[in-house]
């Protein structure tokens, strides 16, 4: 972990690094362009959220896309739940470990979502997901509870799942 944030700095350029509880809101544009970004938690209140290619962004709790836009061609990384209310895109890699709540939109591109908790998880939310490739890695039961597509490849290389 601290390898991370070190390497946020210094990608950054940032004289220092907060311990504890970061907590990211978003109101205006945020462009993460090959470097490393890491929070607690990001709330993302109507913002363009854009990871280019090559950027890291590590969310150690949940993520939650209340109204704008996270356009994800890197990687992300969500150690808690995934709720979206806005539009996701993704042609990079979402690692999820908590529960997967789509309300909205998401554009799948060719991107690949893995599913990594090691407890259970379920998938669901108003909005009915279509992901380009999805991925379960993980222990713990994955319950879906709405009717989710899969354009690709599904892989379960560990797992297992409950349909509704």
């Amino acid at each position: 972990m601290m390898d991370v944030k070190r390497q946020m700095r210094q990608k950054l350029r940032l004289p220092f690094y907060m311990a504890g509880l970061l907590v990211l809101v978003i109101t205006g544009v945020l462009a993460v362009s090959p470097a490393v970004m890491q929070a607690q938690v990001l709330t993302n209140n109507g913002a363009t959220v854009k990871t280019e290619g090559g950027a890291i962004v590590y969310i150690e709790g949940s993520m939650l896309n209340s109204s704008g836009t996270y356009d994800n061609t890197g990687t992300t990384t969500i150690r808690g739940h995934c709720t979206n209310n806005g539009t996701i895109g993704d042609t990079g890699s979402i690692f999820v470990s908590g529960d997967w709540i789509n309300n909205s939109i998401f554009n799948r591109g060719l991107g690949i979502v893995i599913l990594n908790g090691t407890s259970a998880e379920s998938f669901g939310g108003s909005a009915i997901t279509t992901f380009h490739n999805l991925k379960v890695d993980s222990g713990g039961a994955k319950n879906f509870n709405q009717s989710e597509i899969v354009d690709d490849t599904m892989d379960f290389h560990y797992g297992v799942c409950f349909t509704s």
